[in-house]
C-alpha cells in the first residue's frame, strides 16, 4: 500500500473514531458508517486496547454502537428536547425513558401503539415505586413524547401510521410504531451486564476499582482510564486524579500522544492539565462551534480570566453577559431574547471544564486562560467598540504545549 492510500486510510479511521466518540449509536447512512464496516476488526481493537471499550458492528441491519464505560457521572452534557430543541431532559424525563424502554422490550411484538405505551409506562412506574405516569398529566405526556422522538433518533423505534392531534396536546391522539429490537437491546451500557447482576447498584459498579488501599493503577489500567477521561471530557485536570496516579501520568505520554494521534487529535501538556484539541474537520466537539452562545463564552472568558480571586459570582457572570450584548446591539438576538442567557453560557463553559460551581459563583479553572487567550475578533461584526480582550495569560502553564 502506497504511503498516500495509507493516509488516506488513516485519516478515514480517525474519522470514524471521532464519529463514533459523538454517536456511540450509529446508523448505515452515518458518512463514515462504511469506514466503520470495512475496518471494523481495527476498530474494535483499538477501542478496546485504548480505552478498554467494545464496538458492535451488524453491517446487516446498518447499526454500529460503541459501549463507552466511563466510570463516572457527567452531568455537563444532559440529553436535550428534540421537540424543544432547548430544554434539557429532567430526571421525571430519564425516568420515563427508563420505563418506556421496558415497556417496549416487555412487549413480545414487533409493533406497538402511543396508547398501549402509555398504559404500560403507566403500569411499570406502579411496579418500580416511581411518581405514577399519567396521561392525564400534560407534563408527563410531554415527557413521553420527548423520549419516544429521541427512541426514534436512535431507530429503536419507527413511526408507521399516525391518528389524531398531537398526543402531548390531545390524550388521545395515537401513533403506530416498529420496534427494533436489536438497537433496543443495545441502549443499556453498564461496566456489567443485567444477567450478571440482581440489582441496579451492581450493574452499575466500576469492574476496575482503584484499590481501597490507595496503591496506584497499573500501567495499562492508568493509560486506558487517561484516554477514557480525555476522549469523553477532553480536559483531565492533575488535580481531579489520586496523588500516586497523578505523579505517574508523564511515563504515559507517548502511548497517550499516539493512541490520540490516531484518532486525529492532538494532545497538550501543560502543568495543571493534559488537553485535547481536534486540529481536523470532524464531529468533535468544539467550543469554537460558531453559535452565538458559544461566541459569547469566547468573549467572556478574558473577563473571568481577569478576576484576581480566580472566582465569580452568577450576578457578576450575567451582567458580563449583558454589558458584551449591550456592546454588540446587531449581534445575537436570539440570544438577547433568552431570559436565561447567562445561564446557558455557563452551561457552555462548564461542559469543557473552564469553570466549575462553588458557593454562589463559579471558579475559574485554568484551563480557561488557554481559551481566553485565543479569542476570535470575526465572530463578530465590525462595531466601534473594541472587542473586549485580554493580553495572554499562559504564565500559569509552565509546560508548553505539545503538538504531534
Amino acid at each position: 500500500m502506497s504511503s498516500i492510500a495509507e493516509q488516506d486510510l488513516a485519516d478515514r479511521r480517525a474519522r470514524a473514531i471521532q464519529q463514533l466518540l459523538h454517536t456511540p449509536l450509529l446508523h448505515r447512512d452515518t458518512p463514515s458508517f462504511d469506514t466503520i464496516a470495512t475496518s471494523e476488526q481495527w476498530l474494535k481493537e483499538w477501542f478496546l486496547r485504548t480505552c478498554g471499550w467494545i464496538l458492535i458492528v451488524d453491517y446487516r441491519r446498518g447499526m454500529a454502537r460503541l459501549r463507552k464505560v466511563t466510570g463516572w457521572i457527567d452531568s455537563t452534557h444532559p440529553q436535550r428536547s428534540l421537540r424543544t430543541g432547548k430544554s434539557t431532559f429532567t430526571i421525571r424525563k430519564y425516568v420515563t425513558f427508563c420505563l418506556t424502554a421496558a415497556a417496549l422490550g416487555e412487549h413480545g411484538r414487533s409493533r406497538i401503539s402511543l396508547q398501549d405505551i402509555a398504559v404500560a409506562v403507566s403500569d411499570l412506574s406502579v411496579r418500580a415505586k416511581v411518581s405514577p405516569f399519567t396521561d392525564l398529566d400534560h407534563k408527563d405526556r410531554q415527557a413521553l413524547v420527548d423520549v419516544l422522538m429521541l427512541l426514534s433518533a436512535l431507530r429503536v423505534v419507527t413511526e408507521l401510521d399516525r391518528t389524531g392531534r398531537d398526543y402531548s396536546v390531545d390524550p388521545t391522539g395515537n401513533v403506530l410504531y416498529e420496534i427494533d429490537e436489536r438497537r433496543l437491546g443495545q441502549l443499556l451500557v453498564a461496566p456489567l451486564p443485567p444477567a450478571r447482576c440482581s440489582t441496579w447498584q451492581q450493574m452499575a459498579a466500576d469492574p476496575h476499582p482503584q484499590p481501597s488501599s490507595g496503591a496506584p493503577l497499573d500501567a495499562h489500567r492508568l493509560r486506558q482510564h487517561l484516554m477514557r477521561r480525555l476522549l469523553d471530557q477532553p480536559l483531565c485536570y492533575l488535580s481531579d486524579l489520586p496523588d500516586d496516579d497523578a505523579a505517574a501520568v508523564s511515563d504515559h505520554t507517548e502511548h497517550i500522544t499516539q493512541w490520540l494521534s490516531e484518532a486525529g487529535l492532538a494532545l497538550e501538556i501543560r502543568a495543571d492539565a493534559w488537553m485535547v484539541v481536534n486540529r481536523r474537520a470532524g464531529t468533535a466537539r468544539s467550543l469554537r462551534d460558531g453559535s452565538n452562545v458559544s461566541n459569547c463564552a469566547l468573549l467572556v472568558l478574558p473577563q473571568l480570566t481577569a478576576q484576581p480571586s480566580g472566582w465569580i459570582s452568577a450576578t457578576h457572570l450575567a451582567t458580563l453577559v449583558d454589558e458584551l450584548l449591550d456592546e454588540y446591539p446587531w449581534w445575537a438576538r436570539s440570544l438577547r431574547n433568552d431570559r436565561n442567557r447567562a445561564d446557558a453560557v455557563a452551561t457552555v463553559l462548564r461542559s469543557f471544564d473552564l469553570i466549575r460551581p462553588q458557593s454562589d459563583g463559579w471558579r475559574i479553572m485554568p484551563a480557561a486562560w488557554r481559551w481566553a487567550a485565543r479569542v476570535d475578533p470575526a465572530c463578530l461584526p465590525p462595531s466601534s467598540s473594541p472587542i473586549p480582550t485580554q493580553p495572554a495569560q499562559d504564565d500559569l502553564f509552565s509546560v508548553e504545549p505539545t503538538h504531534q
